[in-house]
């Protein structure tokens, strides 16, 4: 990867700030949670005290080798807050069915899939290009009957 890269401003992020801000009284009155690194699938003491009612992620799906450790760590989460929800965008670079399989494995489910560029204004969409999805997920509900029995928390 190129030194620079983190110097873009990627689609995916555009079009989640679009729909964060388009679904502003969802996220209002929530706390506000400082911007923090996570190494997907390590879980180190900064991990434990999260209990995040909404996690954004912008791009985070562009490593097929990273997904399995992703969608670990989305559940962690999960089962430590039940009623999350993970909203992210991610060009959609022909792994979806990898996404599916692994949200199935890990007792995830999509409960929203939108084409990214329907929630933007034209003149945004124009200047942007590729397949931008936005998911909303959480966890399933055999899942969160799993949880809940084992008293997870």
């Amino acid at each position: 990867m190129k030194e620079d890269y983190g110097l873009f401003v990627w689609p995916c992020s555009i079009v989640l700030a679009e729909y964060v801000w388009q679904q502003r009284s969802r996220f209002s009155g929530n706390d506000v949670v400082e911007v923090l690194g996570l190494t997907w699938g390590s879980w180190d003491e900064s991990i434990f005290s999260l209990l995040p009612k909404i996690i954004l992620g912008a791009d985070v799906l562009y490593d097929a080798r990273a997904f399995d450790d992703l969608f670990a760590t989305v559940t962690f989460l999960f089962q430590n807050n039940p009623g999350s929800v993970f909203i992210t965008t991610y060009h959609n670079r022909s792994g979806h069915h990898l996404i599916e399989f692994l949200m199935v494995k890990w007792g995830l489910k999509c409960v929203k899939l939108v084409d990214g560029f329907s929630l933007l204004p034209s003149d945004k969409a124009a200047r942007l290009s590729g397949n931008i999805q936005l998911a909303e997920i959480v966890l399933s509900h055999e899942q969160i009957e799993e949880t809940s029995s084992s008293g997870a928390r």
